[in-house]
């Protein structure tokens, strides 16, 4: 009886764990999938009395595991909130009841919602982004794409924005496209603004330009106006920006990273095309954020573009992707999949000699079978040859990819090459690269070097020793 008791025991704990894992394991599925809903039980002010402006305008949520997100369509606002679930930070500045405040910029009265926004139409009247509608395209487990659109009458521009999200994803996807509909030659001056909040003091601005020019800062204490200086300055941490202040940047590679050091974690955004937009703005009030009637520090952070112009019916597409990744706060590339660090131990080698590198990345989504490529081009960019490849492993927005490899370069002639590390994905999308100049000498030029040392010293020693002699003969 005490036998049979004891396994009813065992049996009892051991269906109690398949349960408990079971169950763990429909949390984690459930929680990976993208939830979607739609409220309208918030009071939002009304800017103006257009025809459709609601004071309970409908927000939409979205959610899963790594983000939770929401949209404000009543409002012309694209993000309206951004919060990470890995560090439950929430990222974008958002008040529903600003007060207006005199922007001494732009010459006029305005009011801040926050978020993120196109600044491209505007409504001039009420100095706020123009109000859209939308259209949910797709809602499912897998992914939600929302379609918001509007016109701008006055101007004859029509917006139109598709917001993506997907599960196992820290990543949204905006795309927009602008097209002008006025029968004319229209000249649109786009641009956007990423109203961010600030979470701790340590946010770090990591733009990848070499230098800022300051638009205005209050007493000049970041500059007298119109003068240039190397970036970063101090002021990119944002401890560091006593006043208020406004700066331009012309960036290398389209992306602005906002490192939160005090929760180990960057929000970045990344954008395309380059070549339109170049320029980024940033501006905060520093720690006088109340002066402009904002609840808590801000920073705005806006691209913008030279004038484009725009044939009747013609249109201009923009896109940008936001992302969060935890862990990886000192890096040196970034794409719209991640952020990485390649760290190559030496430049010089032997042919033949082993060559070692670590490899760093954190990535925007769930990536399972990563790899790593590396390849030797000349000094003019031409392939010569693929070196490695090597199965890396597993990586997502909570657990970076830390991992040494190393390879050998054979059969190729001495000199200097260009090294390449690409890491790419499953499914081929480059998640990082890293280009290095190295230089690869003889395998008999470096076995010959320390006898030659030795051979100099010893006729050295020699020489020293014969003139001894002499001197003593005298």
């Amino acid at each position: 009886m005490i036998i049979r008791s004891n396994y009813a025991r065992i049996g009892v704990v051991a269906l109690t764990c398949v349960l408990i894992l079971a169950l763990s394991l429909f949390i984690q599925a459930i929680s990976a999938e993208v939830s979607f809903s739609i409220r309208s039980d918030q009071y939002v002010f009304p800017p103006s009395e257009f025809e459709g402006t609601k004071e309970y305008p409908d927000i939409l949520v979205m959610e899963n595991e790594y983000l939770a997100i929401q949209l404000l369509p009543n409002r012309g606002i694209t993000l309206w909130k951004l919060k990470s679930k890995l560090t439950d930070t929430e990222y974008l500045y958002s008040n529903p009841s600003p007060l207006p405040y005199f922007d001494e910029l732009a010459k006029a009265y305005y009011i801040e919602f926050g978020g993120y926004y196109p600044l491209y139409p505007w409504n001039k009247r009420d100095n706020q982004p123009y109000m859209v509608k939308y259209e949910v395209l797709e809602k499912s487990a897998e992914k939600v794409l929302v379609y918001m659109y509007g016109e701008d009458i006055e101007e004859g521009a029509k917006i139109e924005e598709w917001i993506s999200f997907e599960e196992k994803s820290a990543k949204i996807d905006v795309k927009m496209k602008i097209t002008n509909l006025s029968g004319k030659k229209l000249s649109v001056k786009f641009g956007d603004r990423l109203v961010l909040g600030v979470p701790s003091e340590d946010i770090y601005l990591k733009i990848p330009a070499d230098k800022v020019r300051i638009i205005t800062s209050k007493g000049d204490w970041m500059g007298s106006e119109g003068e240039v200086k190397p970036w970063p300055q101090e002021w990119a941490l944002w401890r560091n920006f006593k006043e208020h202040g406004a700066a331009s940047l012309n960036v290398k590679n389209p992306y602005i990273a906002i490192i939160n050091e005090q929760a180990n974690e960057i929000l970045v955004k990344v954008w395309k095309p380059v070549e339109k937009l170049k320029e980024v703005i940033i501006r905060s009030w520093g720690v006088s954020y109340e002066d402009a009637y904002f609840e808590s520090p801000v920073i705005y952070l806006q691209t913008v573009s030279p004038g484009i112009e725009l044939e009747p019916e013609g249109s201009f597409e923009f896109e940008t992707s936001f992302f969060v990744a935890k862990g990886l706060t000192n890096f040196s590339t970034v794409s719209e999949y991640g952020v990485g660090l390649i760290e190559l131990r030496k430049k010089n080698y032997t042919v033949g000699e082993e060559v070692s590198l670590n490899i760093k990345l954190a990535t925007a989504a769930l990536e399972k079978n990563v790899k790593a490529k590396i390849s030797i081009f000349d000094y003019s960019g031409n392939f010569i040859k693929e070196v490695a490849e090597e199965l890396l492993g597993e990586t997502s927005p909570n657990k970076p990819l830390s991992k040494s490899i190393s390879f050998k370069v054979n059969d190729i002639d001495p000199g200097n090459y260009i090294l390449q590390v690409k890491v790419v994905s499953d499914r081929g999308e480059l998640l990082t690269m890293q280009e290095e100049l190295v230089f690869l000498h003889r395998p008999f030029a470096l076995n010959i070097l320390p006898i030659l040392v030795t051979l100099s010293i010893v006729i050295a020693l020699i020489i020293v020793i014969v003139l001894l002699i002499r001197r003593k003969k005298k």
